[in-house]
């Protein structure tokens, strides 16, 4: 239910905490970020569509890609001591987020095919920005966009060094993901 829009829930009397994602002076540094982190549903089903307008086997595929490739994001942080966490209600919607000393990431993962790679990495790339940006606008929280499998084109992984986002998936989490992790907190310290 953590992802169950505002309105349906204050339906049922529950009280909220409201964001705030003004783009203001906000920052949380020193707060802790997000709630204990829920396991994604890596068995989801897709409820049945129009098979003409999108295959729902491709759009299962996708959901159990993000669940599997986050769930392992999350064993890997934990194998490290470190402990993940999900959005909190009146947090903007990132997949994961974990802290190493003063410095916080926030994730954003994505499932690829190389039909919607393009697209994927595009809208992944916009949303850990915007997340990063509405938590912490001097900026102080590290983007890291997670995908499921290494991007064909490598050109992602000049991109988002250049932006200072941590890119990584799967492969990486062991090496270049806990390097990244380290030196990024090194730096921000």
């Amino acid at each position: 239910m953590f992802k169950l829009p505002t309105a349906f829930l204050e339906l049922f009397g529950t009280e909220l905490r409201r964001p705030n994602f003004d783009g203001g002076t906000r920052s949380r540094l020193g707060d802790e970020l997000g709630d204990a982190y829920r396991q994604a549903d890596e068995l989801a089903a897709v409820a049945e569509r129009d098979p003409f307008a999108v295959d729902p086997a491709l759009v299962e595929r996708g959901v159990r890609g993000h669940a599997i490739t986050q769930n392992g994001l999350a064993r890997h942080l934990r194998s490290l001591g470190i402990e993940p966490r999900s959005p909190r209600a009146d947090e903007p919607n990132f997949d994961i987020c974990w802290q190493i000393g003063d410095s916080t990431f926030v994730a954003e993962v994505k499932s690829l095919t190389l039909e919607n790679e393009e697209k994927q990495l595009r809208l992944g790339l916009g949303q850990v920005l915007r997340y990063t940006h509405q938590l912490w606008p001097d900026p102080a929280a590290i983007p890291v966009l997670v995908v499921e499998r290494c991007p064909s084109d490598s050109s992602w992984g000049q991109l988002c060094q250049q932006l200072g986002v941590i890119l990584a998936w799967p492969d990486t989490f062991a090496d270049r993901l806990a390097r990244e992790c380290r030196t990024a907190a090194t730096s921000k310290s």
